[in-house]
């Protein structure tokens, strides 16, 4: 037993002994062999660390490392992920070479970039000529009016009752080709509503006035009335029949969509140009059967709205009916009296309210943007804006000087108008950007470029 205590009590010693080594090594080591640990390399968005360096010798800590700030992106020079077009914004996106991740750019619209006009159809003494440009980057065609060389004979001062002049030209037309005559030497009746016996009869003389072999079947047609030929050629062609094979109703009124109606009938129901049909806010009150009529009629320049409406359902008068014949034809008649307008035309003056935002009502542009109609009630209350339209107004006055209130914010400036092109300079209040916009003015319609969307205001 004694044998074995002295055998643990050598072993405890040694234990200790050893114990004591390296405390007495690590003093007398030269820490020739060192490693570095616990090394973190920095990254684009995060601090790294440098490590710590130990012995490898004796194991001792010889210096502690240090934070290593984060590198930051090192981006390239950016690809162009989206063109940018003439009347579009683009995208340049930019890669991290180090960590992958990306941003995006705005390549601004450029504009157009037209070449020269040249004159597509020139003027006469007595009608208006056309001229373009092209932009030589997408194509687009812009046309402007060229004014008569010279003036003809005005019929239209004749009549007493034919004062305004949105119709004046018209009217002159119309008479001058000998499609419509006054209701007397001295009035034209430009308020007047159109008849159907009057379309007819129009439309007959359109066609040069062909030969009738046989009058028309209807009982309430008299064989001596003025119109009895042209709505026997009516029957005959089936341009525009009867209520029954015994009525006509010739003095019975004619709305805007019937004339619209009747008229592409009669240009064998042509499929027509696009139309920007959702710039008119009674688009609903069009009846089914009128439908493409009306769609080509706005197409083809023949049917223009009033303050943003096509009044389907009106009756028409024969001052606008008049409007339509000329625009049909693509005719003009640039009389002596039109001279004295020549230096205040165009007007401009007014007040515009938005109507459409890349082709669509700017409801549907606005759902499509935001996703559903609480979305767009929450974003029309945000700017304090009470209906669609409100959602830019534009007011030109005679001075020169404009008002304007985009998406709440509310400006002043300035406008010019050089022949279609009109220059808008947009000053807002402290905090508010200002704004240069480019537009162009046609017929109560600005069509400009603005956040990178095609815009058209009206009156």
């Amino acid at each position: 037993m004694k044998q074995y205590k002295n055998v643990l009590a050598m072993l405890l010693a040694l234990v200790m002994l050893l114990s004591c080594v390296p405390a007495v090594f690590a003093a007398d080591c030269a820490h020739a062999r060192t490693e570095v640990r616990n090394a973190v390399p920095a990254a684009c968005e995060t601090d790294g660390y440098s490590g710590d360096t130990y012995c490898l010798d004796c194991g001792v800590l010889l210096a502690k490392g240090a934070v290593i700030p984060a590198t930051g992106h090192h981006y390239d020079s950016g690809v162009v992920s989206k063109a940018a077009t003439c009347t579009e914004d683009g995208v340049r996106t930019y890669l991290c070479a180090d960590c992958g991740s990306t941003y995006t750019t705005l390549i601004k619209a450029s504009g157009h970039l037209y070449g020269e006009w040249v004159v597509k159809t020139p003027a006469t003494p007595t009608t208006k000529g056309e001229e373009a440009r092209t932009c030589t980057v997408c194509g687009a065609v812009e046309t402007r009016e060229i004014k008569a060389t010279d003036y003809a004979k005005c019929y239209a001062k004749w009549f007493i009752d034919c004062p305004d002049k949105w119709y004046h030209e018209a009217v002159d037309f119309v008479v001058d080709a000998g499609l419509m005559d006054g209701m007397s030497k001295t009035e034209f009746a430009p308020k007047g509503t159109m008849t159907r016996a009057m379309i007819v009869a129009v439309l007959y003389r359109m066609a040069g006035k062909p030969e009738v072999t046989a009058l028309s079947s209807f009982k309430d047609v008299d064989k001596d009335a003025w119109y009895a030929e042209p709505i026997a050629w009516a029957q005959d062609t089936k341009i525009v029949t009867g209520y029954s094979d015994d009525a006509f109703g010739p003095n019975d009124p004619v709305t805007r969509q019937q004339i619209a109606t009747i008229l592409w009938r009669n240009a064998n129901r042509p499929e027509g140009k696009d139309a920007n049909m959702d710039k008119f806010s009674d688009l609903d009150k069009i009846s089914s059967y009128a439908e493409n009529a009306m769609r080509w009629a706005v197409g083809e320049g023949i049917l223009n709205g009033d303050s943003g409406r096509l009044k389907p359902a009106d009756n028409a008068t024969r001052a606008e009916f008049a409007c339509m014949i000329m625009r049909l034809e693509g005719g003009s008649y640039i009389c002596e009296t039109m001279k004295d307008w020549d230096e205040d035309e165009p007007h401009a003056e007014g007040t515009y309210k938005v109507r459409t935002i890349a082709g669509k009502s700017v409801k549907d542009y606005l759902l499509k943007k935001l996703g559903d109609e609480k979305q767009v009630e929450a974003y029309l209350e945000m700017y304090g804006i009470d209906s669609y339209e409100a959602v830019f107004v534009l007011t030109l006055k005679a001075d020169g000087k404009l008002n304007a209130s985009y998406l709440g914010d509310e400006y002043t400036g300035t406008w010019k108008l050089t022949g279609s092109d009109l220059t808008l300079e947009l000053k807002g209040k402290p905090g508010t950007d200002d704004m240069e916009l480019k537009a162009a003015y046609k017929e109560g319609e600005i069509a400009l470029v603005l956040d990178g969307e095609e815009w058209l205001l009206m009156k």
